[in-house]
């Protein structure tokens, strides 16, 4: 009797709170010792009555996730039982993905364009070239290992909050719905930094870091797209634009495959990749047009000084 119990609380926990498998592990422990009490105080005529005692416990935590039969809880006996793994299941379900993402979004908000090229004392990226704090106009300023610093940071601030939640998320709640979240949330950090002013870049490090995070197969399948179209056609936009639609495409054709499917994380990757065709608009006109500046060359008619000039004092 009691393992079927067990197995009518496993089933409904499962099905009606989502929750851990731990915390399902504590709950069937609690009912259990409950079920063993209540089979003690009545003699062997009356057990199966226990049994119907025990089914209508049971039902009522179902109504109580529906908000109804708490009192009939707080009678008795479990009222606190239900409260507590209802609060743990709102923190896994709602509190924790909401704090995750948040966390996310601020790390992408960190333009390391911006930063890497204050420390180094060149020119503000936003100032010169395509004005966008990305690795290819730093690029534009000279210093190659600006340009790589920033290249690696923006994809390390898309990659780490994915693989955070892949390594620690499990245990409170964090699964696939989460890692699409904080992906997409610190690719929207670094399109919309708050801490310059929502002026950022167009996100294409970003969201290859987010993609290694995913499944580092994804990302380095996308990277190799982008490496093709940029030198044989030698434009770093066109090579963003076809990398960020190729993204979606090889994560359906081979998911199931060479990595777990999952519509969230399709519809976060579809989402990315329509803000970088978006964020693209400038460029796909002048690539129209054919007055965009190729990979290495400086924006026509602008100057790039790899130094702000000094001011007396």
């Amino acid at each position: 009797a009691v393992l079927q119990f067990g197995w009518v609380v496993v089933g409904r926990m499962g099905q009606g709170f989502q929750w851990p498998a731990r915390q399902c592990a504590q709950a069937l422990q609690v009912r259990q010792k409950m079920l063993v009490k209540v089979g003690r105080q009545v003699d062997a005529q009356q057990r199966g009555k226990s049994r119907v005692g025990i089914k209508q416990i049971d039902t009522m935590l179902v109504r109580y996730r529906m908000g109804v039969g708490m009192g009939t809880a707080m009678k008795t006996g479990l009222g606190h039982f239900v409260i507590r793994f209802y609060a743990m299941n709102l923190l896994n379900s709602t509190v924790f993905p909401i704090l995750a993402g948040l966390a996310a979004y601020l790390v992408g908000s960190l333009s390391f364009a911006v930063i890497v090229s204050q420390l180094m004392g060149l020119n503000d990226p936003r100032s010169y070239g395509s004005k966008n704090p990305g690795a290819t106009n730093v690029l534009r300023s000279g210093s190659k290992t600006a340009a790589v610093l920033t290249l690696l940071l923006d994809a390390a601030k898309g990659w780490l909050p994915v693989a955070l939640v892949q390594w620690f998320g499990k245990p409170y709640g964090l699964e696939d719905g989460t890692l699409a979240l904080v992906g997409l949330a610190a690719f929207l950090g670094h399109l919309f930094p708050v801490f310059f002013k929502f002026q950022g870049g167009k996100g294409v490090a970003t969201a290859l870091g987010v993609l290694l995070g995913l499944h580092w197969a994804l990302g380095l399948c996308v990277a190799l797209v982008w490496v093709v179209v940029a030198v044989v056609f030698r434009y770093s936009s066109l090579a963003s634009i076809v990398a960020a639609l190729a993204s979606p495409v090889l994560y359906l054709l081979a998911g199931g495959s060479a990595w777990y499917f999952d519509k969230s994380t399709m519809a976060s990757l579809v989402a990315m990749a329509a803000l970088l065709v978006w964020r693209h608009a400038l460029n796909i006109g002048r690539l129209a047009k054919g007055t965009e500046s190729r990979l290495g060359a400086p924006k026509p008619g602008t100057q790039t000084p790899a130094k702000p000039p000094k001011t007396k004092r």
